[in-house]
């Protein structure tokens, strides 16, 4: 992939959630069987969603509204493939449990990961995570500026 040859650059994600396992809220006396801990600022995973992700690149030198139409038709590869053929792509895909990623360069493997997402006997891996501080049950924000 030349970066100079192409015009248009797109970053794309996709996300499947399978599903979501919830924890209920923990009474007045909290997690513990000792009631003396101090809970202020303790955190608790209140709920996890497993399922399956993929990022891409793609360099093309068509305008960005028609990429985007080809990339929504039900199958990239049976109706875009012409189009396409003078496109790039860069894919990152998972949907294991040992989050292995697979690597791919080409459209017919975005095109096997939207239709069929998950591997034989996998369920995803987990994608997103909700926590809740134990003292009052606020949801825990990651800040992530330094």
């Amino acid at each position: 992939m030349n970066a100079e040859h192409f015009q248009n650059w797109i970053v794309g994600e996709v996300v499947f959630k399978g599903f979501s396992v919830t924890m209920d809220a923990p009474g007045q006396k909290g997690l513990f069987e000792n009631s003396n801990i101090q809970t202020k600022g303790l955190v608790y995973l209140r709920s996890m969603t497993y399922g399956a992700t993929a990022y891409f690149i793609m360099g093309s030198n068509l305008p960005y509204d028609e990429v985007k139409t080809l990339l929504s038709t039900p199958s990239i590869v049976d109706n875009a493939k012409e189009k396409l053929s003078k496109s790039a792509i860069i894919l990152i895909s998972n949907s294991s449990i040992d989050q292995n990623a697979a690597l791919s360069t080409s459209f017919e493997a975005l095109n096997a990961f939207i239709e069929r997402p998950y591997t034989e006997g996998s369920y995803g891996y987990p994608i997103y995570c909700a926590g809740c501080y134990l003292d009052d049950n606020r949801f825990f924000h990651f800040n992530t500026n330094f």
